[in-house]
């Protein structure tokens, strides 16, 4: 799949095991998406988030089941912080856990998307190819 300027999105990676970012940053750099950050947590993200030096990310992958701040907790508390609630970055939610109800609460809080693990290299180029034709331009 074609995705349209992959050089110029900026990926933020948040999982705390580094086997599934390493996975997840191979497959996006065969996509061609290069500027790619990464996170072990959802705090962690919140702090490259919050920090005015660093581009802010045209989408998050996040697993949902974390210790210390979990997708769930870490894409609720960006929907309604002050700083971040504006911005609507689109966030992708990866888990294994087969839960509708996880993946409802999921949507409720703002992913834009829940998506079962393993995730392919298809998978993902559609999921992103999903989000840019979602997004207004504008805000890419």
């Amino acid at each position: 799949m074609n995705l349209p300027f992959p050089q110029a999105l900026r990926v933020l990676i948040i999982d705390d095991e580094n086997i599934v970012r390493a996975h997840l940053r191979m497959l996006l750099n065969d996509l061609q998406i290069q500027e790619v950050m990464e996170a072990e947590s959802g705090m962690d993200a919140l702090e490259i988030l919050l920090d005015v030096n660093r581009p802010f990310p045209d989408i998050i992958i996040t697993d949902m089941l974390m210790a210390e701040m979990d997708g769930i907790e870490f894409c609720n508390t960006v929907r309604r912080s002050e700083m971040l609630r504006n911005v609507g970055v689109p966030i992708i939610m990866l888990t294994s856990a087969k839960d509708p109800f996880l993946h409802g609460v999921s949507k409720q809080v703002g992913a834009l998307h829940v998506v079962n693990k393993p995730i392919t290299s298809e998978k993902l180029s559609n999921l992103i190819e999903a989000v840019i034709r979602s997004v207004p331009v504008e805000a890419l």
